[in-house]
């Protein structure tokens, strides 16, 4: 491992707190950021001899950077922290405007300098448009005239193109690569041929999504018992940092952590690092092999997607929703699922049927007792009204024993932004004590806060 110092000649320990997953008090808006949880955080991390944080400007909807000048900046020494913010092409658009661009952060963060300044999602996509903007010229230059004390890049893409990137700038410092035990091998993100191209080049080596968004934390029942049984108080993410921060050549593994606990519970771990041993290295194969088993799509979760989708479309949501269905289909549920929906103008029912095709279940709908009647608009019109005054409108008896499945899928369409008022009505009385709940939703072109407040029912 490689270490990093800050100018006080302290040397940093191996974990960073990415700025990146802030936590706010609206999900369906990241960038209601509560600060004050957040100076918390910072405290603690602080507190416990920590010192490198990580940010880029579209971060928390654009609200990393200030959230991060008010908990950290404001109230720390410049020369007690390593801060590292990212040049991000979506705000650049020709040569001149990077250096606005770059000072506008500065001024944002409250700092003088950065310690480390990123082109920000090197890859296939984005790396011929960063030569033609010039942009490993401009932050070389921001180095030369001490802004940034030290210069690189983050990469998302596959090996070659990293080994294209890297010939042609051999004298690049620090690489940030997506790393963990999940894509060491993966045949798209090439975790270990990345990291192996970088450490080539002698590249220092930053880690982001070690636990690939939370993946590596919200595992299938036979991975958390692999792990478990292994080292009962070891926390699951803690498995999947120190595999990153054992490799040589790695400096900082970054933790987009959205909660104090997380702070302490990883700098419980790395205060004091152990590497894993040749018998933890190959359990984690195994824990690998059982979730690629119960995993459909690879999503970080970083809702990059999201925010760039012209519907607002809750993609990581849906991606996730997925995949908690192909591990049910791995398991007994398979047999034993139930799914419910609402009126709608077919969508739901369409869905539901699919999903209850596809993992056998028996379906249900939720009806009122007084059907909605009319036209499309007068239907839309009557359900905003219901919304509006929190109506829960009586539903028809639903003869089923719910004590007989272990889970229960329930779907809606959105109405102006949030659940059907008959789902409303059904999760008052239904008793889903114990059971896998799945909430789906479908919309027009905006889905609201519909599953969030699913989730709170």
């Amino acid at each position: 491992m490689n270490e990093l110092s800050l100018q006080t000649g302290r040397k940093l320990q191996p974990l960073g707190f990415g700025f990146m997953r802030l936590p706010v008090f609206d999900e369906n808006d990241r960038s209601t950021v509560d600060v004050e949880k957040v100076k918390e955080m910072v405290d603690l991390y602080m507190s416990q001899g920590f010192g490198y944080f990580d940010t880029a400007h579209r971060y928390n909807d654009e609200a990393s950077e200030p959230v991060l000048k008010k908990a950290l900046v404001d109230r720390y020494k410049r020369e007690d922290y390593w801060l590292t913010d990212k040049i991000t092409l979506n705000y650049i658009k020709k040569p001149e405007d990077q250096e606005p661009f770059f000072r506008s952060q500065l001024e944002i963060c409250g700092v003088d300098y950065f310690d480390l300044y990123l082109i920000h999602n090197v890859g296939k996509a984005y790396y011929e448009a960063f030569e033609k903007l010039g942009t490993f010229e401009f932050v070389e230059e921001m180095r030369k005239q001490g802004y940034a004390k030290h210069t690189g890049f983050s990469f998302h893409g596959t090996a070659d193109v990293l080994e294209e990137v890297l010939s042609k700038h051999p004298d690049t410092e620090f690489v940030q690569l997506q790393i963990n035990y999940l894509d060491w091998e993966d045949h798209a993100i090439q975790s270990r041929k990345c990291y192996e191209t970088a450490r080539r080049y002698g590249c220092k080596v930053l880690v982001m999504e070690p636990v690939k968004g939370g993946t590596l934390v919200n595992l299938p029942e036979e991975a958390r018992t692999l792990l478990k049984n292994a080292n009962p108080s070891a926390s699951l993410a803690s498995w999947a940092i120190r595999f990153a921060a054992g490799l040589d050549g790695v400096c900082v593994v970054l933790s987009g952590m959205s909660t104090p606990e997380q702070v302490q519970d990883n700098t419980s771990y790395m205060k004091e690092f152990r590497p894993l041993s040749e018998k933890e290295k190959t359990l984690l194969e195994q824990v690998a092999e059982v979730i690629r088993k119960n995993t459909a799509i690879g999503c970080t979760g970083c809702r990059y997607c999201t925010t760039e989708c012209p519907k607002q479309i809750a993609i990581p949501d849906y991606f996730g929703l997925y995949n908690n269905l192909k591990r049910l289909k791995n398991t007994a549920y398979m047999y034993n699922q139930k799914v419910y929906y609402s009126w709608s103008n077919g969508n739901t029912k369409r869905i539901a049927e699919q999903l209850a095709e596809g993992i056998r279940a028996d379906i249900t709908r939720i009806d009122t007792v007084q059907p909605y009647e009319g036209s499309y608009d007068e239907v839309v019109s009557q359900g905003q009204r219901e919304v509006n005054k929190g109506y829960k409108p009586p539903i028809k008896p639903i003869d089923v024993d719910l004590s007989q499945y272990d889970g229960v899928a329930i779907g809606t369409p959105t109405w102006w932004y949030t659940m059907a008022p008959a789902v409303h009505t059904f999760l008052d009385k239904a008793d889903l004590t114990g059971k896998t709940v799945i909430p789906f939703m479908t919309n027009g072109g905006w889905p609201g806060h519909v599953i969030k407040d699913m989730k709170k029912k």
